[in-house]
């Protein structure tokens, strides 16, 4: 596929410069290269201050029109910040006195505001949870604690509210061994089937989330954590998560080579994965897509018709 986009960019090229000259493109459309789903494209809320989570309105008519337009998507509530998130809602004791980025508070009136956001957007909600144990360590240190995670799960399961699958952990690769993180997943997998009993619906498990594919070298570490991680936790996890931040730019985005380091990181990823377990499936939980510069007006408000 990469080829047969080389030539027909070629050939635009090379219609440019000689106007009376042709070129045939023969393009094999046989065979199916590669395969996604419809919710290819999807999208990320961080809980992080400097995210502006605790500035959002969900209900705001505006953001809601836009988030529709993607349709079909699925919405990820994960990042930097939800490790340090402390869910004050159902069972849950209250919230104490925050600690910016280190002890943040999830309230009522905001997870429902965000559940009907991802509702409204016809948009699976897609929830990354805390792993640190008892919120008071960073990196975390032990074995996790699902005492929170419960009382965010009891409230959803009573209010009938939609969690599409979860995650347990943000890019922990490099503060926690792979082992610990699968371990700490089957005890959220036990908690899940403890909360959601034989519910169809219960919500899938997704992971590790690894910190960060940057380009096709250098990547043995991180390749190694993943196959450890799927390995210890493949009888519980549905997906197998990682991270790729290539830094595109307004500058590079057109630049047919430089892309193709994508197809590279994906190639081995699904290697790696493959050589130990032949059917998971495998998402990339965050893709760097472009990169603004701090001089350049990279989004501009104005009203839209609904």
């Amino acid at each position: 596929m990469r080829l047969q986009s080389l030539v027909t960019l070629a050939a635009v090229a090379g219609s440019a410069a000689s106007a009376p000259s042709c070129t045939s493109v023969v393009v094999d459309a046989s065979r199916a290269l590669w395969r996604t789903r419809d919710w290819f494209a999807s999208w990320n809320i961080d809980s992080s201050r400097n995210r502006l989570f605790f500035d959002v309105s969900f209900s705001d008519p505006q953001l809601r029109y836009l988030a529709s337009a993607i349709g079909g998507a699925r919405l990820r509530f994960g990042g930097t910040g939800n490790d340090a998130l402390y869910y004050g809602l159902g069972s849950a004791p209250p919230c104490a006195t925050t600690v910016p980025d280190v002890y943040e508070c999830l309230n009522q009136t905001t997870w429902d505001a965000l559940v009907a956001f991802s509702a409204d957007a016809a948009a699976p909600l897609v929830v990354g949870l805390n792993i640190h144990p008892a919120n008071t360590t960073s990196p975390p240190a032990g074995p996790w604690d699902p005492t929170n995670a419960r009382a965010l799960l009891e409230y959803a399961r009573t209010g009938q509210q939609a969690i599409y699958a979860l995650e347990l952990g943000n890019e922990q690769n490099q503060a926690m061994s792979a082992a610990d993180q699968a371990a700490a997943l089957r005890v959220l997998d036990a908690l899940v089937a403890d909360v959601y009993g034989g519910d169809s619906e219960r919500p899938l498990l997704v992971g590790p989330d690894t910190h960060s594919f940057k380009g096709p070298s250098n990547n043995a570490v991180v390749l190694a954590y993943l196959q450890a991680y799927v390995t210890a936790a493949a009888p519980v996890l549905s997906a197998v998560t990682h991270h790729e931040y290539i830094e595109i730019t307004a500058e590079n985005v057109l630049n047919a080579t430089f892309l193709d380091i994508s197809a590279d990181v994906a190639a081995q990823v699904m290697g790696a994965v493959r050589a130990v377990n032949s059917t998971i499936e495998v998402w990339a939980g965050e893709v760097r897509a472009f990169q603004c510069a701090p001089e350049q007006r990279c989004m501009e408000r104005k009203p839209l018709a609904p």
